[in-house]
């Protein structure tokens, strides 16, 4: 049996909830359609530190936007179904959102920030008619691993992150770009990459990653998304 093409970009929309950005350049000079499934995310006050154990990094505020993106992407995703229903492309649960990280205490850092965010929002007032309901952002099965963790794997939504935040130009693991693109294609219908510019900008490679994103106007700030509250 002949194999079947793969998807399309138009097969793979990306989900409400980001500020996805429209590619201007269409050929025939029609109206943009075709959008850019990627989002560069500057973490705004975002530092890196090692724990007590000395072993591993992580970065709180990057952890706190991580939780944030990801929230907002399925409360969008709610709205969204619920007013368009199958004609959606919203997501259909956490199960959909993976969140990488290199650093396994990063990765534990954003689990338990998950973890009370979905156990405090676990219920919410109907507004229309008042009644407690069960929270849909209450998701056990939002996956946070290392980049190993994903391997072989994909999901609609990746939320990367970088981690590393420094003034020494320090990148680690988020050096290895074999470990960087396994990360990067796990991604079926977008990729949010956050991180502290400065710092990426270091390595040739996330160098010129960077000036693609510049050239394309796919970069944005975590206070320009959620005006400096991500909680």
């Amino acid at each position: 049996a002949p194999r079947a093409p793969p998807p399309a970009p138009a097969d793979r929309p990306p989900p409400p909830g980001m500020r996805w950005v429209r590619d201007a350049k269409q050929k025939g000079g029609g109206i943009p359609t075709a959008t850019y499934p990627v989002l560069f995310v500057e973490v705004d006050g975002g530092r890196e530190v090692r724990e007590k154990d000395g072993l591993s990094i992580s970065n709180p505020r990057e952890a706190l936007l991580a939780v944030a993106v990801a929230d907002a992407l399925l409360r969008a995703s709610r709205d969204e179904n619920a007013e368009n229903g199958n004609e959606s492309a919203a997501l259909g649960s956490a199960s959909d959102v993976g969140i990488i990280a290199p650093y396994a205490a990063q990765v534990r850092r954003v689990r338990e920030l998950w973890t009370e965010r979905t156990r405090e929002a676990s219920f919410e007032c109907d507004e229309s008619s008042g009644d407690r309901k069960k929270n849909p952002t209450e998701a056990p099965e939002l996956e946070t691993h290392s980049v190993d963790g994903f391997q072989g794997r994909e999901k609609e939504i990746i939320v990367l992150c970088t981690t590393r935040a420094n003034d020494t130009s320090n990148l680690g693991f988020v050096r290895d770009d074999r470990r960087m693109n396994v990360a990067m294609t796990r991604a079926k219908r977008g990729l949010i990459v956050l991180g502290n510019r400065a710092t990426l900008a270091s390595d040739p490679t996330w160098r010129a990653w960077l000036r693609w994103i510049d050239a394309r106007g796919l970069a944005t700030t975590s206070s320009d998304l959620f005006g400096g509250d991500e909680n």
